[in-house]
């Protein structure tokens, strides 16, 4: 069945955007994939609306539709979140109930109904993703721009036009910018100084939000790279400042030497943890270990980072 091949910790579709540019995700940023629903997609015909003015011109006035802000996404993931907070499931009766118990702790009282039936949609919609193949090679635009027209696809079938654009406007922007750029780089004709100024000018179309927001990746990446490189070296704490400082900064080296400390410390109990479960102790036991080593939204992180921490241990 369908809802067993999904698991809350993460879509198998997630991230292959995110591998070609490092800036956005690909399918969505899929932090809760909820289980498979039966029967037929839910009607996306809209249900009555709160609508508040805007502005007037003339007779006419503009009409700004409170539900479908720029927060919606957020908030309906917020809630996805919370309800796999309630405990793990895969029957897909639960999580609609824990999802309509609390629309209300996430919505305004005035946008609840239609809140609730969006939701259940975007449960459908996420559910449907599933069934859409991600490209073996994210760095082909062909490929990429193929499955980017089958999620658009889906998404269009579980969501009016004016939902899309409140739920995904900010992805569009970054698809075309994405699928530009691999365009560009997979274009031999031409030159390595054609492709810079191609790949500016891209960039030059991104909104400015989106422009920092790549510049935030991109400085990003290059941290974790060198971070990657001191680990894998086993550069001292001394080293690693001195050359942070030169790179970086000296703010910046500080609390990067501050991340390097809880790391060691995440892991660190991520080991006593994993003892402990390899020791052959109790369900009981390990409850009160988890408690004592981790607080309630580490907890959540720990099926995750154990199954990298055993991939980690596999690797040459």
């Amino acid at each position: 069945m369908k809802q067993r091949r999904l698991a809350w910790a993460g879509a198998a579709v997630a991230g292959l955007v995110a591998t070609a540019i490092g800036v956005t995700a690909w399918m969505d940023d899929e932090m809760v994939p909820p289980p498979s629903t039966a029967g037929s997609p839910t009607s996306i015909a809209p249900a009555s609306r709160t609508l508040q003015p805007l502005v007037a011109s003339g007779t006419q006035a503009a009409f700004v539709d409170s539900l479908l802000g720029s927060n919606l996404r957020h908030q309906i993931e917020a809630l996805l979140l919370e309800a796999n907070a309630m405990g793990d499931t895969s029957d897909p009766a639960v999580i609609r109930k824990r999802a309509a118990s609390l629309v209300t702790r996430h919505f305004p009282a005035d946008q609840a109904v239609r809140a609730a039936a969006l939701v259940e949609r975007y449960i459908d919609y996420r559910v449907a993703l599933v069934d859409i193949r991600p490209p073996t090679d994210p760095s082909d635009p062909r490929a990429l721009r193929s499955a980017i027209e089958a999620r658009d696809r889906v998404r269009s079938n579980y969501f009016a036009a004016e939902e899309n654009e409140a739920l995904f406007a900010r992805d569009t922007e970054l698809d075309r910018y994405t699928l530009a750029r691999l365009e560009i780089e997979r274009n031999n004709a031409l030159s390595k100084s054609q492709k810079e100024a191609a790949l500016r000018e891209a960039e030059a179309g991104l909104s400015a939000a989106h422009r920092a927001q790549r510049a935030d990746a991109t400085s990003y990446l290059g941290v974790a790279e060198q971070t990657a490189a001191f680990d894998t070296g086993g550069t001292s704490d001394q080293a690693r400042y001195a050359q942070r400082q030169a790179t970086h900064g000296d703010a910046a080296a500080r609390n990067l030497a501050q991340l390097d400390r809880e790391e060691r410390d995440w892991q660190t109990r991520l080991g006593d943890y994993d003892a402990a479960r390899k020791s052959g102790a109790s369900e009981q036991e390990l409850q009160r270990v988890r408690g004592l080593l981790f607080s309630e939204p580490e907890q959540l992180r720990l099926p995750g980072a154990l199954t990298a921490r055993a991939q980690a241990a596999m690797r040459p």
